[in-house]
């Protein structure tokens, strides 16, 4: 008896393949028919013995299929009905009949077809161009079932809808359906994808605390709060579960990432819970979770949670967990360098890899290939930075510096030791490598650099901190800002002022020829030139003030502004703030000697 009903069933699933690969052979016919409207076709004989022929064979396909399924003509039917309705092109007034008619067709049916491919299409359709009480029958009808539809691979589609455009009542409805369901749906692949549409679509700060809450522990997965609250409340609350909820935790997270890990990673609610457990959870079972983690760090470091659960993971990752996300981020650096979220990955793996080796020949010669575009970059240029001056307050703020400390500290003030090598010795041994190739980079693309905010400060830190001949550097430089000047479009001034008044401050500038190159090229027009733009003003203010600090051509350039003092002080606000800075300055100096 049973063989038979399974033979029933396999009979039933051809004729339906059949039927539906028949369909969509018409579908193509028909669309065809609609693009050749109004011209005038010629009359085959055997093309219409062709079409009869078709519509038999259908006809036979139906009458089989509707033995095994009741509503095999009727889906056929609102398919084709369907076909129509879903053109963009349509008006309100052309879509509002079709949707009633179609409406009428699947009323007090859809429980009994909302699996089938097509038919959860058909759905969904309704429910996006449907009114007010057509939305609210077909919840009605389809809201026992909700979780059931959930791990359908068409299913699901079709509760993200009922998400999306049922009123707020019903969707807490749903919301509520699912409590109890989340840790077992989330290892489900299609339920996976509802589960995160509600936690970051629909639900509000109380409904996002009770789906986490399924992963602590079966109390809290069985009893619902009907306020906000967070791991950190609940801890606070009743100290004593701590030990057990993270426990729990870091069991569940564990198994739902080691087998379906590389598309878990890339849900906001998974993200949270990672993030929640290693803050809390003590260093060794940080070191576990890291190896679990360290193979799936790529789908998820380009999100705000990813990019820190990444951080996480290579600052308590082993030698060996490092190597595996090198490994794993193998032709993705560049893209990663140049993420708001990403970089900070980036930077930490800098930072605490003791393999030098390993980051030259794996993670910079993959940077290196495309230098001249990360160092013009508002994220790519930090990793550079990182390297010429780590922990700068004048590059990075104070959340990143504290970040990319040598001991990363837990919630519990437990610290762990993220690295063995000395600091130090880890840069200098980077330096060795990329010194020669961010001078060559300054050197080849000089006019790039000076013309970015970004470029301009890697092209600083460059003169000041590498070693290296930079004489052909500085000589492009001196050539580059002398010859500009006298340019209509020049890079001296202009939207570059910042950038050229912060070349001027780098104290390396002092001890070459550019100071002096420039004023022998500004000295004769400075007042004029000043007078006609405030931003050369400035750019001049710097150059006499700081390039030309403890040098003989400091009083001859402030004997000018002396000079032209009244005329100047009438000019713009830069000509103004010459006065002001280097004439005090001046008068301080002479005091102090007195």
């Amino acid at each position: 008896m049973a063989k038979n009903t399974d033979d029933k069933k396999r009979k039933a699933q051809e004729v339906e393949a059949e039927d539906d690969q028949d369909y969509y052979e018409d579908e193509e016919e028909y669309n065809e028919e609609e693009g050749q409207e109004g011209e005038e076709e010629e009359y085959n004989e055997e093309d219409a013995d062709e079409m009869k022929t078709k519509a038999e064979k259908r006809e036979e396909k139906m009458t089989k299929k509707s033995k095994f399924d009741n509503n095999a003509q009727m889906v056929y039917d609102a398919k084709v009905l369907w076909e129509k309705l879903k053109l963009v092109s349509l008006s309100k007034s052309e879509r509002q009949p079709l949707v009633d008619r179609l409406f009428k067709m699947v009323e007090g049916k859809m429980t009994q077809i909302v699996k089938k491919h097509d038919a959860s299409r058909i759905i969904q359709t309704l429910l996006k161009y449907g009114n007010e009480k057509q939305r609210d029958t077909i919840y009605n009808e389809l809201k026992s079932d909700v979780v059931a539809m959930a791990p359908h691979v068409y299913g699901r589609f079709l509760v993200v809808k009922l998400l999306k455009y049922c009123s707020k009542e019903q969707r807490n409805e749903i919301l509520k359906a699912f409590y109890g369901s989340i840790v077992k749906l989330t290892r489900n692949r299609e339920a996976g994808h509802v589960i995160e549409y509600m936690y970051a679509e629909i639900a509000n700060a109380v409904q996002r605390g009770a789906i986490l809450e399924e992963f602590y522990s079966e109390e809290y997965r069985l009893f619902k709060s009907d306020k906000a609250r967070t791991l950190n409340d609940i801890i606070t609350a009743s100290p004593h579960k701590k030990e057990a909820i993270i426990t729990e935790l870091g069991k569940k997270l564990t198994k739902a990432l080691s087998n379906k890990g590389e598309l878990l990673v890339t849900y906001t609610f998974i993200q949270k819970l990672v993030i929640q457990y290693f803050e809390h959870a003590t260093p060794e079972n940080c070191s576990d979770m890291a190896e679990t983690l360290s193979e799936i760090t790529l789908p998820m470091v380009h999100t705000k949670d990813g990019a820190v659960i990444t951080y996480y993971t290579i600052s308590y990752g082993s030698a060996k967990t490092r190597k595996s996300i090198i490994k794993g981020m193998k032709d993705y650096f560049c893209k990663v360098a140049l993420e708001q979220h990403g970089h900070l990955a980036l930077l930490r793996l800098l930072d605490v890899t003791d393999d030098t080796m390993l980051l030259n020949k794996s993670v910079l010669a993959e940077l290196i290939t495309q230098l001249p575009d990360l160092a013009v970059s508002q994220y790519g240029h930090l990793w550079i930075l990182h390297l010429l001056v780590p922990y700068s307050s004048q590059v990075f703020s104070e959340h990143t510096i504290n970040r990319l400390k040598p001991v990363i500290k837990s919630t519990q003030d437990i610290e762990h030791k993220v690295s063995k090598k000395d600091h130090d010795t880890r840069r200098k041994e980077l330096m060795e490598f990329m010194a020669p190739k961010l001078i060559d980079l300054c050197s080849n693309h000089l006019q790039q650099l000076c013309c970015s905010p970004f470029g301009v400060k890697v092209l600083t830190y460059t003169l000041k901190e590498c070693q290296g001949n930079k004489i052909i550097l500085m000589n492009r430089l001196i050539d580059l800002l002398t010859t500009s000047i006298d340019e209509e479009e020049s890079i001296v001034g202009g939207n570059n002022t910042s950038n050229i008044q912060l070349l001027l401050k780098n104290d390396y500038i002092k001890t070459t020829d550019l100071p002096k190159s420039m004023f022998e090229k500004l000295k004769d027009r400075l007042v004029d030139l000043s007078l006609q733009d405030e931003n050369m003003a400035f750019i001049v203010r710097d150059l006499i003030k700081y390039a030309l600090s403890e040098n003989a051509l400091q009083k001859e350039a402030i004997k000018i502004i002396d000079k032209n003092q009244k005329k100047l002080n009438q000019g713009n606000v830069g000509c103004k703030s010459m006065v002001k800075v280097l004439l005090n300055q001046n008068t301080t100096k002479d005091t102090k000697k007195k």
